[in-house]
């Protein structure tokens, strides 16, 4: 779960666009950049572009250890993990935590309790246990079965294979308030909203999506009450939400109860401002303020 929010008040940069270059991409189509480029106004929001991202720790601190398992991929993992599918994991039985009884989840929170601070442990040693292994073969796999589909089909494939996995919150899973995992880790534990908007960020960019045409959106769930994020891109002059709460992707300009706080990406962030909501029940903008990733 998101920690609570407040504005983040650091310098913020004069700069329109990314002075950073990002990879290379490796397959096609790939959204139109030019696209990517225009002010988002996402829900309606003015936004302020700033380059400088060292204050997010919890997303650099994520960026950093996927690199280094990226560093530490080597051939063998696939035969480390003779036919495995995807359907045979734990974190992905029954297809979603949806199946899974009350006292089957009672007993993957305990048992995620006991073994936090181990994992930790081991998370901090680097990844090194055959499921990791398990994982990334599962993982490539999926990544290589969807290569060549037009892109909307892509964003609707990764929404649906990584929304199977459970949703497990923070201090369960990791025995701490907030923690932003990459996506092995979240594969390999499951876990909560950023860690599914995270994986499937990540997983897009592998097939070819331009990072500029998609961002984290950290926001406010105005019908629930609570904080969340999601993975928004930018496609052929749509914004489409890719959302761990519904199965499809569905375009931005549909959702009317999302208030967005800031959204980011490897080459920058915006703070968004300005909020209204379309519906008068749902009431005028919270005034309280959020501290993520700090």
């Amino acid at each position: 779960m998101l920690a609570a929010l407040t504005i983040l008040a650091f310098p913020l940069s004069a700069s329109a666009g990314s002075d950073k270059t990002h990879d290379a991409v490796r397959h096609a189509p790939v959204p139109h950049a030019d696209d990517a480029d225009k002010p988002w106004h996402l829900w309606g929001t003015r936004e302020i572009h700033s380059t400088r991202m060292a204050a997010f720790a919890k997303w650099n601190g994520m960026y950093e250890r996927y690199h280094r398992e990226q560093l530490r991929r080597t051939a063998r993992f696939a035969s480390e993990c003779r036919g495995a599918d995807p359907a045979s994991s734990a974190a992905h039985e029954a297809s979603g935590p949806n199946r899974r009884s009350f006292a089957a989840l009672v007993a993957l929170a305990r048992a995620r309790r006991a073994q936090a601070g181990s994992m930790r442990q081991v998370d901090r040693k680097g990844l090194g246990p055959a499921s990791t292994s398990c994982s990334q073969a599962r993982w490539q796999r999926f990544l290589d079965s969807i290569q060549g589909l037009q892109p909307r089909e892509q964003l609707a494939r990764v929404n649906a294979y990584l929304n199977r996995a459970p949703y497990i919150i923070d201090p369960v899973n990791w025995g701490v308030a907030d923690y932003w995992a990459t996506p092995i880790e979240f594969l390999r534990k499951d876990g909560d909203c950023e860690d599914y908007a995270i994986a499937k960020y990540l997983a897009l960019k592998s097939l070819g999506f331009d990072p500029a045409a998609m961002r984290i959106v950290v926001l406010e769930d105005r019908n629930l009450k609570v904080d969340h994020a999601v993975l928004a891109v930018r496609l052929d002059g749509e914004i489409y939400i890719l959302d761990n709460q519904t199965p499809r992707i569905v375009e931005a300009r549909r959702i009317h109860h999302y208030r967005p706080v800031y959204s980011i990406n490897e080459q920058a962030w915006w703070l968004h401002s300005g909020w209204r909501p379309t519906n008068p029940r749902a009431g005028t903008p919270s005034e309280r303020v959020w501290t993520a990733l700090r």
